[in-house]
């Protein structure tokens, strides 16, 4: 009780009260008697840390998104490109038209396309599964 009595009138805290919830509470006294100029350009400070902070995160949160997205079309192109080595190795000479089809599969048909085609016993079967995919 003699600490919040007297909050405003000590200028050393004492020994005893340097733990726990104290410090905050010297804090908020010590903002508390700042005159009518202090507290406004105190509370503008705090909110433009607030703001920066903000900004930060948000840059932040958008540069792992735009990361994630960039390793995945990476991954992509990758699985396109193994694909589109290997296919010729195996089936022969790939069209122009199939190549193109190929070039232009979504990331979903290009995962399926690499599970099946090692089943494939010539350059019909994968143009049958292109056509149906």
């Amino acid at each position: 009780m003699f600490l919040l009595r007297h909050l405003a009138e000590l200028t050393d805290r004492p020994q005893p009260l340097e733990e726990g919830v104290f410090p905050e509470l010297f804090a908020a006294a010590e903002i508390a008697n700042f005159s009518p100029t202090e507290q406004e350009t105190y509370q503008n400070s705090l909110k433009y840390y607030r703001d920066m902070n903000n900004v930060v995160d948000t840059a932040r949160q958008e540069g792992r998104q735009e990361g994630i997205e960039l390793e995945r079309s990476r991954v992509i192109e990758r699985q396109r490109s193994l694909l589109l080595r290997l296919l010729p190795r195996t089936l022969g000479q790939l069209p122009d038209v199939v190549q193109l089809q190929i070039n232009q599969s979504s990331a979903d048909r290009l995962a399926a396309l690499s599970e099946v085609f090692i089943d494939f016993a010539n350059l019909e079967d994968l143009i049958r599964w292109l056509d149906r995919h």
